[in-house]
């Protein structure tokens, strides 16, 4: 799971989340999942309001 505030939102797409991944401090998710099969499409829940 990755999370965001704002706009600032996790792509929906397999390339982006795995770059966003690869860009956070600790390369410990990156390593974790670079090499995993997707085996269902990325979703997101992006609610306006608590």
């Amino acid at each position: 799971m990755l999370s965001g505030y704002g706009r600032d939102c996790p792509p929906l797409n397999d390339r982006g989340f795995l770059d966003l991944t690869r860009s956070l401090a600790s390369p410990k998710f990156y390593e974790a999942i670079k090499d995993a099969e997707l085996v269902c499409p990325i979703y997101a829940h992006r609610a306006t309001a608590n």
